[in-house]
């Protein structure tokens, strides 16, 4: 049987650290899918909201996979867009 952790592996994830690419500034707030940092890239400078979240707090893998997945694809003003995904062994950014 899969893990959830195995279950989330993400085709459009960067594999390696999310804090390669990006400063983390300061936390804007907590939910309860995970907490969100404003944060900085490295090169660009351009601002971005990041959302941390620990995979085991998943409860739909396949859900969640799928809802990243069309995230990834929107472009609309009143919808936020998504940038990038990275994905580590623990959580999903």
């Amino acid at each position: 049987m899969q893990t959830t952790l195995e279950k989330l592996a993400l085709a459009l994830a960067k594999k390696h650290n999310v804090n390669a690419d990006y400063d983390f500034d300061k936390e804007l707030g907590k939910g309860g899918y995970g907490t969100v940092f404003l944060a900085h890239n490295k090169q660009t400078k351009e601002k971005r909201a990041i959302k941390v979240i620990k995979k085991d707090s998943v409860e739909d893998p396949q859900a969640f996979k799928h809802e990243i997945e069309i995230l990834m694809q929107l472009d609309h003003p009143n919808i936020v867009k998504c940038y990038d995904v990275y994905e580590t062994d623990d959580f999903v950014y």
